[in-house]
């Protein structure tokens, strides 16, 4: 009996080794991954701070009104630039100069009140059903 007890303890113990053995180095891989890990997320952190660095760069409002000044030809609103929306055509008008518009194909459309006469290019008249 002494002898299956001591058989019996030795291949448990060196079971015992064999797994404190492999639980020794699965937790220095699952450390190394943690900290590849921990060190990606700083990576991208400081990338997430560069990218909020050059986007309060970008819309400086200082750096963005030169840049409309040189790029943009703009000027302030004056009264002359505004209109009643009567005033606004609703259509597109065939310009006689342009090749493309053939102004046969425009066709008036109805007249609402108030508005002058709308043009829509290449609308056929519409066709009366019996």
């Amino acid at each position: 009996m002494k002898r299956h007890l001591t058989a019996l303890g030795l291949v448990l113990a060196v079971v015992l080794t064999f797994a404190l053995y492999s639980l020794k180095y699965e937790v220095q891989r699952l450390e190394a991954r943690d900290e590849s890990l921990i060190q990606a997320i700083a990576a991208e952190h400081e990338g997430v701070r560069v990218l909020k660095a050059e986007w309060s760069y970008l819309n400086n409002p200082k750096r963005l009104e030169e840049l409309a000044l040189r790029h943009l030809d703009l000027a302030p609103a004056d009264g002359r630039r505004f209109m009643s929306l009567i005033a606004v055509p609703r259509g597109v008008r065939p310009v006689e100069d342009d090749p493309t518009v053939d102004p046969s194909a425009a066709v008036p459309a109805e007249e609402p009140t108030g508005a002058g006469t709308i043009w829509f290019v290449g609308t056929p008249e519409p066709e009366e059903t019996p």
